[in-house]
């Protein structure tokens, strides 16, 4: 009886955890990668120059980046940074190896947490790979025209921003020279997780 009674037991407590509300798992976003896979926008891979190129970002919600990523039309070893824009400060920055060209990859960063919806982000890729400027993507309508700033998902793509990186170095250099509405250069994204 006693083995009866405790088999009941643990039998209860098994339905009542398995009928316990699981915590709901929300989806990440790939804004750009999912922006630029939508068929609006079409793609010319370019080279004229040495830039930090990219664009700056607000989220409508709270939630966290976790990780950096993109595409280049070539492969090679590519720099990846996540900047404040008020204070023009590097948040996380990644070395990614894109070894596939147009192949997006994302590589996990310490999370960067988001809780103010006015507060703008810039996310960067550098073209410059081992020493040598690289072809970047340079995404725009076909009937042409400004297209940002947009919104995908949670995010809000404010702007495209790019600057030159001098012929000195190959370092991350804030982007802020170039503002553009009408194309998107680069390839490089963020996942975003809300909470």
């Amino acid at each position: 009886m006693k083995t009866i009674a405790q088999s009941l037991f643990l039998l209860s407590l098994l339905c009542l955890a398995g009928c316990q509300k699981k915590e709901e798992v929300k989806p990440s976003e790939n804004p750009v990668s999912t922006f630029t896979a939508s068929g609006l926008v079409s793609n010319n891979p370019i080279n004229n120059g040495r830039y930090e190129i990219g664009y700056y970002f607000s989220a409508s919600v709270a939630g966290k980046v976790t990780q950096l990523g993109g595409k280049m039309p070539e492969a090679g070893t590519y720099t990846i940074t996540l900047w404040d824009v008020a204070t023009k400060a590097v948040l996380r920055q990644k070395t990614l190896e894109l070894g596939t060209p147009d192949k997006v990859v994302f590589e996990a960063i310490d999370p960067v947490e988001i809780t103010d919806n006015t507060k703008k982000y810039a996310v960067t890729i550098n073209n410059i790979a081992s020493g040598v400027t690289k072809k970047y993507d340079l995404w725009k309508k076909t009937a042409g025209g400004s297209f940002m700033p947009f919104v995908q998902g949670n995010i809000l793509v404010h702007g495209c921003y790019a600057s030159t990186i001098p012929a000195n170095t190959t370092a991350s250099v804030f982007p802020l020279t170039f503002a553009y509405t009408d194309v998107l250069i680069g390839s490089v994204d963020i996942t975003f997780v809300p909470n």
